[in-house]
């Protein structure tokens, strides 16, 4: 739209635009094990390796997403 009506907007912010979410999701988690490794965290490590890489599937895909999500707000935050 603001290609084609440039005249409407004099600006655009966007927020949350996912483009690839399993790749996004895999290069997040890559990112958080990275992060425990440097880190030397071996809970964070043994977690993580428990519930291994996205994309989650099977019955317990809930579990694993939010143990990783868990993590993340508590120990990875920031990539």
């Amino acid at each position: 739209m603001a290609r084609r009506r440039p005249d409407l907007f004099s600006a655009y912010i966007g927020s949350g635009q996912i483009v690839d979410w399993e790749r996004q999701d895999a290069a997040g988690f890559e990112l958080l094990l990275a992060r425990a490794r440097a880190r030397g965290d071996e809970s964070m490590l043994r977690e993580l390796t428990a519930i291994g890489p996205p994309p989650y599937i099977g019955s317990d895909w809930q579990s694993k997403f939010m143990t990783e999500r868990r993590i993340l707000g508590k120990r990875g935050g920031e990539y």
